[in-house]
């Protein structure tokens, strides 16, 4: 016997995200805000919660629970429900190099055509077409256009660290989880390589680093590196971003996805470094955004380039983050059907 459905909320729409540890509150803050009119939206925090939910339900992302989020919808649909999900690792399931992801990618074919239900990428089409194979719509990264405004500077304690570290240094800043993937030892590597780039550059890392990784952080500290290994605030995170001159978005070819340190260094107009072939490198040229493009290669190569690196004007980019937004909540305001922001 089916659960009854519940009443809708009073903006119509239900957010679903399991749990709210990390960075995901800030996630659901922003979808209220934006989706809800200023309303405040049901939140469920498992699929089983959603199914009997008679008003439209946008899953934050699919990949917390993919088989959760095909079962909720498969059984709304037939109930006549409307259900979207962003998928945050289109690509895996466009180009499947594995089992699980091969599944992943039927599993997100079958769900695009079915009645009711939407999976909208969070990667462009214009950056990699293949993912509307498995997509019904597409959005920009909402770290692209999630800030309201980008206001002044905020030199939070640890920015002003970093600037008195650096002197009158060049600042590059590695956010976030700290690990192979996110590109730490190619960070590390650099960093070693060059006595030249550590007279001019400061390399900082701050976000939790992987147990794996712990042996590349002492090497880092031990060549002068500034490291703050564990959770970022956003205050912190702000002053960053106040004090960089490039932020690090070259991540390794096994992490080829949208990056929400780059999103927000595109709103605050901060340079970025990019792994060249990256989807991250494609979005910044198609933004003409200023970016420093290294191969995946030799270290010392890497530091030569950022050598004759000159920081550029930095962009105006209020335009085109507004495309972007109103791009975006186009696509996911038709998804939701018949409630609309």
């Amino acid at each position: 016997m089916s659960n009854p459905a519940r009443p809708a909320s009073d903006c119509g729409l239900t957010l679903v995200s399991y749990g709210r540890q990390g960075h995901r509150q800030e996630y659901i803050d922003f979808f209220s805000r934006t989706l809800a009119g200023g309303l405040i939206p049901s939140l469920a925090e498992h699929w089983r919660d959603a199914v009997p939910v008679a008003e439209p339900v946008l899953f934050l992302m699919i990949e917390e629970d993919t088989v959760g989020f095909a079962r909720a919808a498969i059984r709304r649909s037939l109930a006549g429900r409307r259900t979207v999900g962003l998928l945050f690792r289109p690509v895996e399931c466009a180009r499947p190099r594995s089992t699980r992801t091969l599944v992943k990618g039927l599993a997100m074919r079958v769900l695009k055509r079915w009645p009711g239900v939407s999976v909208i990428s969070i990667l462009p089409a214009d950056v990699e077409p293949a993912v509307i194979s498995v997509a019904t719509d597409w959005i920009y990264d909402p770290q692209l256009w999630d800030l309201p405004t980008v206001g002044a500077s905020v030199m939070s304690a640890m920015a002003v660290e970093i600037r008195e570290a650096a002197g009158d240094r060049t600042v590059v800043v590695a956010l976030g989880a700290q690990n192979e993937d996110k590109g730490f030892h190619q960070f590390v590597e650099i960093w070693r390589s060059s006595e030249q780039l550590r007279e001019r550059f400061l390399f900082v890392a701050a976000g939790k680093v992987a147990s794996e990784s712990k042996g590349m952080a002492d090497e880092f500290v031990r060549a002068g590196g500034l490291l703050r290994d564990g959770f970022v605030s956003d205050e912190d995170m702000a002053g960053a971003y106040a004090v960089a001159d490039l932020m690090w978005s070259c991540y390794g070819p096994q992490y080829n996805q949208a990056s929400g340190i780059f999103g927000r260094a595109v709103q605050r107009a901060v340079p970025v470094v990019v792994r060249r072939n990256s989807y991250v490198e494609a979005q910044a040229r198609r933004f003409g955004f200023p970016n420093l493009s290294l191969d995946w290669t030799e270290a010392r190569e890497a530091a030569a380039k950022l050598l004759g690196w000159s920081p550029p004007d930095r962009p105006n980019t209020a335009n085109l983050v507004a495309g972007m937004r109103a791009r975006s909540l186009k696509a996911l305001t038709q998804s939701l059907g018949r409630w609309t922001a």
